[in-house]
């Protein structure tokens, strides 16, 4: 598998799996798993299939982790402001399926931005069932961010944010246009 095949996405997150439980070095230096981790999440496709068949755990890996490495050790020159910009209190949005919702463990990445984080319903590889998807909504505390990642698209940077939160999630069902 090359990193420049497209469906290598999908098995990213898989193999960061597999070498963080054959590697006990790996288990014991909390911020170079959490490097690879994200390095491995931010660009992985389809998360949630990936590991629906395995033990790990992903909010209990993070929770973990999150106790050892603390978000502004990780920030650098793009994230810092965005991170130091946010307010105490805001709201955050996600993309999701039917079948995210109805578990009620929704991900962990959430954005600042609505319409953004509607575009996830017409991702082929988030596998939306049906003529609809949601988009969840819910008020975090910038002490809740425990990561802060961003990708560009068109030019333009796009900042998702890692939380663990979550309570208080609110869903707005959306009809999908194909």
């Amino acid at each position: 598998m090359f990193s420049g095949d497209p469906s290598a996405r999908n098995h990213r997150l898989s193999l960061f799996v597999m070498m963080y439980e054959e590697c006990e070095a790996l288990r014991n230096y909390a911020p170079m798993a959490y490097d690879l981790f994200m390095e491995a999440y931010v660009n992985s496709s389809n998360i949630h299939k990936q590991l629906q068949d395995t033990p790990f755990d992903t909010r209990g890996y993070l929770e973990q982790i999150h106790e050892k490495v603390h978000v502004e050790s990780k920030l650098n020159d793009i994230s810092r402001p965005f991170f130091d910009q946010l307010s105490n209190t805001f709201e955050v949005y996600r993309g999701l399926s039917k079948a995210e919702k109805d578990d009620g463990r929704q991900g962990v990445s959430w954005t600042l931005d609505e319409a953004y984080a509607e575009r996830y319903l017409y991702l082929k590889d988030n596998e939306v069932e049906g003529n609809f998807g949601y988009v969840a909504s819910m008020t975090i505390e910038k002490k809740d961010v425990i990561s802060v990642q961003y990708e560009y698209h068109d030019d333009i940077c796009y900042f998702e944010i890692l939380t663990l939160k979550n309570e208080g999630v609110k869903y707005r069902e959306v009809v999908i246009k194909r």
